[in-house]
C-alpha cells in the first residue's frame, strides 16, 4: 500500500564511490536495478552449479513439482 506512484517517483540522493560524485535517481529506478542485479547473481550461481555437475532442479516456480500448483 505504501508503494504509490509518488513514492516510486521520489528521487534518492546517493553518493557513488565509483563515480566520485552524488547521483539522484527515482526510487523506482533503483528498485528495478536491485531486482535486475539479484537476477544476475542468481544466474551466476546456477551456472556454477551446472558446471560442477549439480542438478539444481527447475527454478521456474510454475513448473517446479515442489510448488504444489
Amino acid at each position: 500500500a505504501a508503494m504509490t506512484p509518488e513514492w516510486l517517483a521520489d528521487e534518492l540522493d546517493i553518493w557513488s564511490d565509483r563515480l566520485g560524485r552524488r547521483r539522484r535517481m527515482p526510487r523506482g529506478f533503483m528498485l528495478t536495478q536491485m531486482f535486475n542485479h539479484q537476477t544476475h547473481h542468481r544466474s551466476q550461481v546456477t551456472t556454477h552449479l551446472h558446471l560442477a555437475g549439480i542438478d539444481y532442479g527447475n527454478t521456474d516456480l510454475p513448473y517446479n513439482p515442489k510448488s504444489g500448483y
